[in-house]
């Protein structure tokens, strides 16, 4: 995976992420000094405020890339002198945490917001209370008359983190099992 397909694929994630209210691609770059006292500056991928209040900077890098492109230092040094101001935190990311089973997942919950049903999440949020542990998306949609609508309140509810994948970096399918957050 390249690092622009990193970004697309993080960008598609924290846009998936119901408690993240505001993104922010290539923010302003943010100004360090290098181990050899010259200014440098690096520009993160994102920024995203959380509803919590917390601010994350995000860089994406291919794994490969992390060790010889000296990230983690320019990270470090970056937390040490001028995050103050621009971020609460520094979190790297590769294709390890942005896999393809995430980042689809995520763009069908960013599909399924655009045609919210709530008619049809209440239904499938009153057939899914009725189970304890897992479940599988063909049992959780199979309520539906249209399969689709119930696929559709499924990805809906995900984002409202009512129901939570067994396996969140796999692909969701028909087979791939799913749980009630009673939380």
């Amino acid at each position: 995976m390249v690092e622009s397909q990193i970004e697309r694929g993080l960008g598609t994630i924290l846009l998936a992420q119901h408690d993240v209210n505001r993104i922010e691609d290539q923010p302003t770059a943010v100004r360090y000094k290098d181990d050899d006292g010259v200014v440098r500056e690096h520009t993160f991928d994102f920024r995203a405020w959380y509803l919590s209040g917390k601010i994350v900077a995000f860089a994406a890098k291919a794994s490969g890339q992390v060790a010889r492109s000296g990230i983690r230092r320019t990270l470090s040094l970056i937390c040490e002198q001028s995050l103050k101001g621009f971020a609460h935190e520094v979190v790297l990311v590769t294709q390890n945490q942005i896999t393809d089973g995430r980042v689809w997942n995520a763009s069908q919950v960013v599909r399924s917001r655009k045609m919210r049903n709530d008619e049809h999440c209440e239904q499938l949020r009153g057939f899914a209370a009725q189970f304890r542990g897992a479940i599988s998306m063909a049992d959780l949609i199979s309520s539906f008359e249209v399969p689709a609508y119930g696929r559709n309140a499924m990805f809906c509810l995900i984002y409202d983190g009512y129901l939570v994948p067994i396996e969140p970096h796999e692909r969701i399918q028909f087979t791939s099992l799913l749980a009630v957050n009673r939380n």
